[in-house]
């Protein structure tokens, strides 16, 4: 039981309620398990419906927010090298740090408290930094799915592939974008509340929930007869973890666009 797909069971962080389904998925942390929810999205972004359609006259205290971007964090340095892209980042945008790796208190350094979200971050800023500190596939933590459930947009830095886990228009991903042009997309973003409000129109359609769930393991204690066994568990986790490694000058704005993204990614996002 981990937080990978080709385990056994998942254990994972969060995951998405479809609005008005009747049946709730065992693995409702992947999109896959919400095929009618994601069809009646897509249509609707295909349409071009706003926001404001969706919402209501509510849709204006998303857009709202008299700061752009946050960070907070109370571990550094780390493997996947968030930190030195948040620096670089910072030369081009003011990003807010806050916790043990920044300089703003928010209550408290634990990053699930509601405090910090409900009183400092929600409602004050567009987007957070969803910066996970290795970067392997499927490995996703709550660092996605606070900003979700707090009416903000994470900015996803990991090495999944966070299309299988997310609405489409709900994120951006920071591997696919030099922090320069990512400042610039964030700043474009924020000054365009009808563009920026595109990013939370799957909230007509999905409902964010925080930590695990348990349906999963007790659907197969009840239902599964089956037995089965595992020879090399580490073994394992090396090859489905396909953690990545950094360099830790590569964000640096001395490196070469082409170098970075040679070695960062081979996707870019489109708006």
């Amino acid at each position: 039981m981990t937080y990978h797909s080709e385990s056994d069971i998942i254990a994972f962080h969060g995951y998405f309620l479809s609005i008005g389904a009747t049946v709730r998925p065992l693995r409702p942390n992947l999109m896959s398990e919400h095929a009618d929810a994601m069809r009646r999205y897509v249509e609707a972004l295909e349409r071009g419906d706003t926001l404001e359609k969706v919402m209501g006259p509510s849709w204006r205290s998303f857009v709202k927010r008299p700061k752009v971007v946050a960070w907070m964090s109370g571990h550094c340095p780390t493997n996947s090298k968030r930190e030195a892209y948040v620096a670089e980042l910072s030369k081009y945008i003011t990003v807010d740090k806050y916790g043990g790796c920044g300089d703003k208190p928010c209550y408290t350094r634990h990053p699930i408290s509601d405090l910090c979200w409900k009183n400092v971050l929600m409602g004050n800023y567009s987007f957070y930094m969803s910066l996970e500190n290795n970067l392997c596939d499927e490995y996703i933590t709550e660092k996605l799915y606070n900003p979700l459930l707090h009416n903000l947009v994470p900015i996803v830095y990991g090495g999944s592939d966070y299309d299988r886990f997310l609405p489409p228009l709900s994120y951006i991903n920071a591997r696919h974008y030099h922090p320069r042009e990512l400042a610039r997309l964030l700043t474009r973003l924020h000054q365009d509340p009808v563009a920026y409000g595109r990013y939370h129109v799957w909230r007509g359609y999905f409902q964010a929930k925080i930590l695990g769930s348990m349906c999963e393991l007790c659907s197969r204690l009840h239902t599964d007869t089956t037995t089965s066994y595992h020879t090399d568990v580490p073994k394992w986790r090396m090859t489905s973890g396909r953690c990545k490694a950094v360099p830790y000058n590569m964000f640096n704005s001395t490196v070469g666009k082409g170098a970075w993204r040679t070695i960062i990614s081979t996707n870019y996002d489109t708006i």
